[in-house]
């Protein structure tokens, strides 16, 4: 949005490529690829269980996130991306082959019949830097968006 008006642009696929060991050009690709720079490829996360989910209004449903184990797993912290309101993130539990994350809809704020998909993420680092005490955070991989349902209790 700029200026209240919605912007898009086409996005095209290039590859940055030199010519003569001089001039650089941006090339259109003819598929849209990824490439991966350092570090270590991360087994995909995959939800478990039926979907959407639905979460009564003024309670909680659990889902089972299926991840490689690993040591990483044991102290995980996940919180909400812009969640609608009246949706919360609740305990997020390590269980054998992955973890076991809670939403909670409150039933002031959740609307009955509401659905929408959630994004789920690592907490940033804090402002100012990563300080000694902290420790150094290991990607868990990308987890999908979850379909989500608002039900009455």
């Amino acid at each position: 949005m700029i200026g209240g008006h919605t912007v898009s642009r086409p996005v095209v696929p290039a590859e940055d490529l030199m010519q003569a060991f001089a001039y650089r050009h941006l090339v259109p690709s003819q598929e849209p690829m990824v490439a991966v720079v350092g570090g270590r490829p991360v087994p995909p996360l995959e939800l478990g269980g039926d979907v959407p989910v639905r979460v009564p209004a003024g309670g909680s449903a659990t889902l089972r996130i299926n991840a490689p184990r690993r040591p990483i797993l044991r102290n995980v912290q996940l919180e909400l991306v812009d969640p609608p309101a009246g949706i919360t993130l609740g305990d997020v539990t390590v269980v054998p082959k992955g973890f076991v994350i809670s939403l909670k809809a409150d039933a002031a704020t959740a609307t009955v019949g509401f659905t929408d998909n959630l994004i789920v993420e690592r907490p940033g680092r804090p402002p100012g830097g990563e300080s000694a005490k902290q420790k150094r955070r290991v990607s868990l991989g990308v987890l999908p968006a979850i379909p989500f349902e608002i039900v009455q209790p």
